[in-house]
């Protein structure tokens, strides 16, 4: 007999490819609004700076000119980028 609900793991399975597929997420907090999640890529690079800012290998402003620039340069190719195939179709 073949179970009509997903179980725990194909369900985390879906999940997981729809946040992979996702170009922005965003959380809603009382009383704060709605908060912007960077993308995973952008998170790994963020703390990479700051490990390099802790480490001492980098000064901060130079870490903060090269996050600045990261950000920006990400919202222009999400602004920029084509609609995915789904997009078109519907």
């Amino acid at each position: 007999m073949a179970d009509a609900q997903q179980s725990f793991w194909d369900s985390h399975r879906t999940l997981a490819q729809v946040v992979r597929e996702s170009e922005r997420f965003a959380l809603q907090l009382p009383l704060v609004g709605r908060i912007g999640v960077p993308r995973p890529e952008q998170v790994a690079f963020i703390v990479g700076l700051g490990a390099l800012v802790a480490l001492d290998l980098i000064e901060w402003p130079v870490a903060l000119v090269l996050g600045a620039g990261q950000v920006l340069i990400s919202e222009q190719m999400t602004r920029t980028h084509p609609p995915a195939v789904g997009e078109q179709l519907a």
